[in-house]
């Protein structure tokens, strides 16, 4: 067969197996030609997330122009080698580059293509307007480079956009351009996707646009960011996008937004929404840079500098509904610093969403009542393999929680005048976790809820203290001696290697190989070094 022969991927049975399962539904030709694209597809939608791995099924479900019915469409979208396929066939799709040669957006019977225009040939796969190219499948529109394109005139009536709604398969090029608006009286968002909208922006900048819902992008379809910088929008839900959708924004900066909820992104409860390699920073909201309802997830992302007027400075959960399913917010590899919020949750606020942080730092992040770090409330939630530190609040400087488990993590230098490292008010679990050099009535953990679970090779306090209330640490649980001090425990906030800083542990640490190899030993730490690198694992979120 073809697929036999010097290709420059690895072909394998699981490889060979999902393309049986779909090469014949529906018919295709040029079945050589396809395979590669298939199998290169296929590697790449398995390696992804959960979260964008789902966005781009959904994407692909919409998928038009590829001589495959909808109900065949959105039938192969559900499984991997499915949207392998339809990803492939739409790399084969004919396609138009449209050139934009004006930075003047509107329609005008000049000669010229303007952003306007080429948006309305693309959605028709028309030359609807002359000075333009016709548009054809998935359609690229290439803007002069570092233009900027001020638009005056409202060409969305039905949902209020400055731009013609998005609704097929457009790439918007931007080529270090910025899309705008001329001062206006009137608040008007910058662009508008459909249902049946797929729109890519690469390069480029969207500022000033204003509405109710998502000052720059309201996004009922999909859309992906790259390289680009979404900034000084304003809406009452979502000022730098409203989400319906898919959303997955990489390599790009969403900063100086403004919105009651969400200044950033609002997610709502249909939309799924992935953040990575990105950072969102700058924003002001009453609750939410990133305010969620829906599946929110975040990697390698640095949220910081972001401000609530009341919960959640960088993150805000909270589904509509308050009781299960709830929704779901990730967030790994990634900074949250220096939020604030005037209530609870300087870094990070859920109040009914499932909430997973790992792999993470949550640092000099501040809060009102609660919650300098991170406030919890009745979903379950996972810290793992994570660091908590230099965060302040009143109840709790670290972590003010419920139904919370933390598991190998670090906490530390949080400061709050009730609990500085971690306020329970509900279930908790603490496995393999250090929280030691806080300050608060209870330095290091005040357990007021209805049951906290620990004797699990945890190290509580300094110096013979245990600096705990409310509970008292099982027999595996470590109290350093007399004498340790945290310098004797901990180094200070650093660059140790990995995507984000951590505390590492000083030569003699009562931490290092103090906790057995076992199913609660992650196999790496929270920079990606292998555990154990001795002979047994060490506590909390830094292996030495």
């Amino acid at each position: 067969m073809y697929y036999s022969q010097p290709l420059s991927f690895p072909v394998d049975d699981n490889l060979l197996a999902a393309w049986e399962s779909v090469r014949h539904a529906p018919p295709l030709g040029g079945e050589q030609e396809i395979f590669p694209r298939f199998a290169a597809a296929y590697a790449k939608i398995r390696s992804l997330p959960r979260g964008a791995r789902r966005a781009l099924q959904r994407k692909l479900a919409c998928s038009c122009g590829l001589n495959v019915s909808a109900a065949a469409t959105q039938r192969l979208a559900a499984s991997i080698a499915g949207a392998a396929l339809l990803l492939a066939l739409a790399q084969a799709a004919p396609a138009a580059t449209i050139t934009v040669n004006t930075n003047i957006p509107k329609i005008a019977g000049d000669g010229l293509c303007s952003l306007v225009e080429a948006i309305i040939n693309a959605n028709n796969d028309a030359a609807t307007h002359a000075d333009c190219l016709p548009g054809s499948g998935t359609d690229t529109i290439a803007l002069p480079a570092a233009s900027v394109h001020a638009v005056t005139g409202i060409y969305d009536t039905v949902y209020g956009s400055r731009l013609p709604v998005i609704t097929s398969q457009i790439i918007i090029q931007g080529n270090g351009a910025r899309i705008t608006v001329k001062k206006s009286k009137t608040p008007i968002r910058l662009i508008t996707v459909t249902t049946s909208g797929d729109l890519t922006l690469d390069h480029i900048t969207l500022s000033g646009g204003a509405q109710v819902k998502g000052g720059a992008i309201l996004n009922y379809g999909a859309v992906t960011i790259e390289d680009s910088t979404i900034n000084i929008n304003i809406a009452n839900y979502g000022g730098g996008i409203y989400n319906r959708g898919d959303v997955t924004i990489e390599n790009s900066v969403l900063s100086g937004n403004l919105a009651r909820l969400g200044s950033a992104i609002f997610n709502h409860e249909d939309g799924t929404a992935s953040v990575q390699h990105s950072s969102v920073s700058g924003n002001r909201a009453n609750r939410g840079a990133l305010y969620n309802n829906g599946l929110l997830e975040v990697d390698n992302t640095t949220i910081s500098k972001n401000i609530a007027a009341e919960h959640g400075g960088g993150v805000l959960a909270n589904a509509f509904n308050y009781h299960e399913p709830y929704c779901t917010t990730n967030i790994s590899n990634s900074i949250i610093s220096s939020n604030s919020a005037h209530f609870d949750g300087g870094g990070i606020q859920s109040f009914n969403c499932t909430l997973t942080v790992e792999n993470s730092t949550v640092i000099a992040n501040k809060a009102g009542p609660g919650g300098g770090g991170i406030s919890s409330g009745a979903a379950p939630g996972v810290i793992e393999n994570s660091t908590i530190s230099g965060n302040s609040a009143k109840y709790a400087g670290g972590i003010y929680g419920a139904s919370l488990t933390l598991s190998n993590s670090t906490i530390t230098g949080n400061k709050g005048k009730i609990a500085g490292g971690v306020y329970n008010r509900g279930d908790m679990t603490i496995k393999r976790t250090l929280v030691s050099g806080n300050k608060g009535s209870a330095a290091e953990v005040k357990h007021n809820g209805t049951g906290i679970t620990v004797d699990n090779h945890n190290l509580f306090g300094t110096n013979g203290n245990a600096g705990v209330i409310g509970f008292t640490p099982g027999a595996s649980d470590i109290i350093p001696p007399t004498g340790t001090t945290i310098t004797k425990i901990l180094g200070p906030l650093a660059d140790n290697g990995g995507p984000t800083p951590t505390h590492a542990l000083v030569p003699g640490s009562p931490a290092i190989d103090a906790a057995p190899v076992g199913p609660d030993c992650p196999s790496e730490d929270q920079r990606g070094i292998a555990r154990p690198q001795g002979a047994a694992c060490d506590i909390g979120a830094f292996e030495k």
